[in-house]
């Protein structure tokens, strides 16, 4: 017997139903939490590392908006100097794009800059942002350690 979503719940956009089990054994609170988004924040003396793990994509960019406001807030100089360490995101979707395009220009309006470490794939990093028309907008690094220390 083959099991059917039923008709009457509504599952958030970023869940896909499952039956108890699908065929690689994930269940429907698994797949949830796979499109979730974790941002931690270590700060310097010299700047800002936020490390990234999860899909950034729609239904997560709020994740790392939140952390980064926090930074804003604090009106400290260091906090202006921001490395966005990409290392454990999988995917980054139109949304992400955008929001690290906003979060770029608010730094450099602070008088800092965002820089961005471990991009899983750089040239395709780049050539979406040429689609969206901000080729070269930001400085990307291997590591976050070779981040932090271009400041």
């Amino acid at each position: 017997m083959t099991a059917r979503s039923p008709e009457h719940i509504k599952f958030p956009q970023n869940l896909v139903w499952h039956p108890d089990s699908d065929d690689c054994g994930h269940t429907a609170r698994e797949v949830s939490l796979q499109n979730t988004l974790s941002a931690e924040v270590c700060v310097s003396s010299r700047c800002a590392v936020v490390t990234c793990r999860g899909p950034l994509i729609q239904g997560t960019v709020s994740e790392l908006s939140d952390e980064l406001q926090k930074l804003i807030k604090e009106d400290r100089s260091e906090y202006c100097q921001v490395v966005i360490d990409l290392k454990g995101v999988q995917s980054i979707h139109v949304d992400g794009y955008y929001e690290l395009i906003h979060w770029k220009d608010i730094f450099v309006k602070k008088g800092g800059d965002l820089r961005l470490a471990n991009v899983a794939n750089p040239n395709a990093f780049e050539q979406q942002m040429r689609s969206l028309g901000k080729p070269n907008l930001f400085r990307i690094f291997p590591t976050s350690v070779e981040a932090v220390a271009s400041y």
